[in-house]
């Protein structure tokens, strides 16, 4: 008798281990990468909400800089106008362009000057919004109503401008009047997001011109995406002026 009772308890231990064992190696296959994390990049401003850090990193090369992942299996990407994303899984050519919106027009601007708590809301919102247009939309969307106000609101500024501004874009020049020499004349830059049709606000346009002076070479498109750019013809030869922006 003792000795069936010793065999069974050595296989219900051994059967324990086992499950143990397998229980293990299901975490282990299921358990999301953090290739951010891997990659030896620390923390920003965010949120950690279950498995996931919804937030900004930082990394000693990029120094003050964010930098997001858009993808949580993904190595991150630089709000930087050299590091735009230009194709990503899961994500189409317009969503593409939505993401880059997002990087370039908000990326720049976490972490200044703002409370902590506002930070954290920003860049927490940031990274949701990314997820929205990287194959990830269902995750943004299971995230979203647990964060705390600001973030929703951050987020759905960002996502509401993106599905308005994105590009491809182009840019408008308009002559106001007959150029005189030796006066003032303005000429109106818009700039219009060509899936839209709305003037982009907030763009940097670079200005030259030949035979004129330009009172300023570059220009932001405000809050109306249209700006007046004032100049002053120098000869009688033909007045050209040429603009350009990243965006186009």
């Amino acid at each position: 008798m003792h000795a069936i009772n010793a065999r069974r308890t050595f296989i219900n231990r051994k059967t324990q281990s086992a499950v143990t064992i397998v229980r293990a190696l299901v975490f282990a296959i299921f358990a999301p990468i953090n290739r951010a994390e891997a990659a030896g990049l620390t923390k920003g401003a965010g949120y950690k909400y279950s498995i996931y850090w919804l937030g900004s990193y930082f990394s000693p090369k990029s120094g003050s800089v964010a930098l997001w992942c858009p993808d949580p299996n993904k190595s991150p990407a630089s709000p930087t106008g050299s590091a735009v994303v230009s194709t990503i899984t899961g994500a189409n050519s317009t969503n593409v362009a939505k993401l880059n919106y997002i990087l370039t027009t908000y990326g720049s601007q976490a972490n200044k000057g703002a409370s902590k708590a506002i930070n954290n809301n920003f860049n927490a919102a940031l990274k949701l919004a990314t997820w929205t247009y990287t194959g990830n939309k269902k995750l943004a969307t299971q995230q979203l109503p647990h964060q705390p106000a600001g973030v929703r609101s951050f987020y759905n500024t960002m996502v509401k401008n993106a599905e308005a501004y994105a590009g491809p874009y182009k840019l408008y020049l308009t002559l106001n009047g007959k150029p005189t020499l030796g006066k003032s004349s303005t000429v109106t830059v818009k700039v219009v997001a060509t899936r839209t049709g709305k003037a982009v606000p907030g763009t940097v346009v670079n200005l030259s011109a030949t035979n004129a002076k330009l009172a300023k070479t570059s220009v932001s498109t405000g809050s109306t995406g249209v700006v007046k750019v004032t100049f002053t013809r120098t000869t009688w030869s033909d007045v050209k002026i040429s603009a350009l922006t990243k965006n186009t």
